[in-house]
């Protein structure tokens, strides 16, 4: 899940509900029957974002999955996060040296966190998005 998740559940227990698309911390995904047919492997349901937006008043309606409030995700979705309706407020990109010898010697990093675009006003003024950069590897 994370440790902004984490954190968020510790300031406001029972206030927030968590929607894991991937199906690995909570059962929202794997058990909607709408989603029946969406292939699952050791790593979690491969519910897309464009098929999670594109299906979402048959997921709001049969499942109870409502359109989220705040996302946390990789990088990678970013520009489709954004055409269906979010504002990006925090940015993390870039990649990092891994200290695995299991996995690539880089190691990509960027995540983002974006909020809906009606509830983006209530953040006040700031200049968004916030964007932290990993210092240089050696």
């Amino acid at each position: 899940m994370g440790i902004v998740p984490f954190h968020l559940g510790l300031r406001r227990p029972g206030q927030l509900r968590w929607i894991d698309r991937l199906g690995l911390t909570t059962s929202d995904v794997v058990t909607c029957p709408a989603l029946g047919n969406v292939p699952r492997s050791a790593l979690g349901a491969w519910l897309s974002y464009r098929e999670y937006f594109a299906r979402l008043g048959e997921l709001e309606a049969t499942c109870d999955l409502p359109r989220p409030d705040v996302l946390f995700e990789l990088d990678k979705n970013e520009e489709l996060v954004r055409v269906n309706g979010y504002s990006i407020v925090y940015r993390q990109p870039g990649r990092r040296r891994s200290p695995s010898r299991f996995h690539a010697t880089r190691v990509e990093q960027g995540q983002f966190v974006a909020v809906r675009n009606d509830l983006f006003g209530s953040l006040g003024q700031r200049d968004y998005p916030r964007i932290f950069r990993w210092p240089e590897d050696e």
